[in-house]
């Protein structure tokens, strides 16, 4: 029965009865609340079971070493006279000694009401307990954060919560950190040799990485890492992104278009000029540039963004399009991308960081190296030529094989969210009572936490359960 109620993670309701009794502290105000300790009289069955696990897990942790040495209280032959015992022979030695001997003592309010729900579980995943316990600390949490009935099913819960399936998201932010060290390579702790990350990882997790690769079509090889050297100077060339009158996206097209063609002819009259563009369908991701000499455009991998692609788009540009010992001026009409430069450091996309690097390594061979940001669709002749270029390709243009680390780990959080949405979707829930919005749904109407808390409770009290249909006798007690 016991082995029953731990594999079901769903407790009696007898067991969930008590009875509480407030004790008084000594030497505290009675007249406060805070001065009464609760005494928690529960079920006979229920402290048999508690005695057990709590046996058990001590037993465990004890014998696979996995406590501090130095942790006293509520383990064997390390209870508080140990620990007192301990304090004094240090206090003893110091003073023999004549050392100086400081001792710290932190008492913290309401320790175990405070507890970090996320740094539980990642504590119970070091220990290597089994994940059907940090389940259960995810939807308790998520209940009493959403206020709801404790008999709301865990397909609701999730999906009012907007919250990830926890056995899901560990692997996910697993993958994530090892696509991560891919990407910062060199920079990165666990790469004591270029394109060994494997030999790091054990099976399991190697197997695992190596089917995320596959799903996305890609390999290792093709992930944007860092260059060899950085350069996190936002200083790395001439960037104008709000500095002249036809940058105004408010204005008509034709004044912008009118007011661009002055300023190249009045402050960039002998500038090499290229412009570039990155494109994004449902089916295809692609970068494009031109000058008034040749052109390109490619397909990248449809998983890279909009961002990715137009900085991509840059770099294809400084490549390819650039002619040496003249000044360059690159059009873009990505604001985001120009701005992310311009303020650029360490952390920054490593798309981002290339671009950078070759900046950097261009400016030794040519004059000047500017970029400008033009209004997209405001018909300035350069912007719109790039952009209809991009726009054209298709599945015979070339392939670059290139994939940011930062765009599969959008895609990576994205699938693991659908899987909450489909896991409903295929409930009886969903043909019951119908689609329900999430709290992060709500959120942007309420911006309330209250107020989120009240309509959750609402949602969930009109679910049809075997919970609710108990309360009103139509069913016997589910628990």
């Amino acid at each position: 029965m016991l082995q029953q109620q731990l594999d079901s993670s769903v407790l009696p309701k007898a067991w969930k009865h008590t009875i509480i009794i407030s004790i008084p502290k000594p030497n505290k105000d009675k007249t406060k609340l805070t001065s009464y300790r609760p005494i928690v009289l529960t079920s006979i069955f229920c402290k048999i079971f508690e005695r057990i696990l709590a046996h058990r897990i001590t037993n465990f942790l004890t014998s696979q070493k996995k406590l501090n040495p130095n942790q006293h209280g509520f383990l064997p032959f390390r209870d508080n006279h140990r620990a007192i015992y301990k304090i004094y022979a240090a206090i003893s030695e110091a003073r023999k000694n004549k050392k100086f001997f400081v001792a710290v003592s932190l008492d913290i309010k309401s320790a175990y009401d405070s507890v970090h729900v996320d740094d539980l579980i990642l504590k119970c995943l070091q220990l290597d307990t089994h994940l059907k316990a940090c389940n259960v600390i995810q939807t308790t949490s998520l209940r009493i954060t959403l206020g709801v009935p404790i008999w709301t099913p865990n397909v609701i819960l999730l999906k009012l919560a907007g919250q990830e399936i926890l056995y899901g998201k560990f692997k996910r932010l697993a993958m994530q950190f090892f696509i991560k060290q891919i990407a910062t390579q060199l920079f990165s702790a666990l790469f004591h040799t270029p394109d060994r990350i494997y030999s790091e990882l054990v099976v399991k997790d190697a197997e695992y990485l190596r089917i995320t690769f596959r799903n996305l079509s890609c390999i290792q090889d093709h992930i944007i890492s860092l260059p060899i050297f950085l350069h996190s100077n936002p200083n790395v060339c001439e960037i104008f992104l709000k500095d002249f009158y036809f940058q105004n996206k408010e204005l008509p097209s034709s004044i912008i278009s009118s007011d661009f063609i002055e300023c190249m002819q009045r402050f960039f009259p002998n500038h090499f000029i290229i412009a570039t563009d990155g494109s994004k369908s449902h089916c295809r991701t692609s970068i494009a540039g031109f000058s008034c000499l040749q052109q390109f455009c490619y397909r990248i991998h449809p998983l890279n963004s909009v961002f990715t692609a137009e900085v991509s788009a840059i770099c294809q540009a400084l490549d390819e399009l650039v002619i040496p010992e003249t000044d360059i001026l690159i059009l873009s009409d990505s604001f985001s991308a120009l701005s992310s430069l311009k303020n650029i450091y360490f952390h920054s996309p490593k798309v981002m960081q290339r671009l950078a690097a070759k900046i950097h390594i261009r400016k030794n061979l040519n004059k000047t190296i500017a970029l400008l940001w033009v209004p997209g669709h405001s018909g300035v002749s350069w912007n719109e030529k790039a952009d209809s270029i991009a726009k054209q390709v298709s599945e015979f243009s070339p392939y670059i094989d290139w994939i940011a680390s930062e765009d599969i780990f959008s895609h990576l959080k994205k699938q693991s969210f659908q899987i909450t949405e489909e896991n409903y979707h295929k409930s009886k829930y969903q043909l019951l009572i119908g689609n329900i919005p999430d709290i992060l749904t709500i959120s942007k109407c309420t911006g309330n936490r209250v107020q989120d808390r009240l309509i959750a409770r609402i949602i969930s009290k009109t679910i049809t359960t075997p919970g609710l249909l108990s309360r009103f006798n139509f069913q016997p007690d589910p628990l």
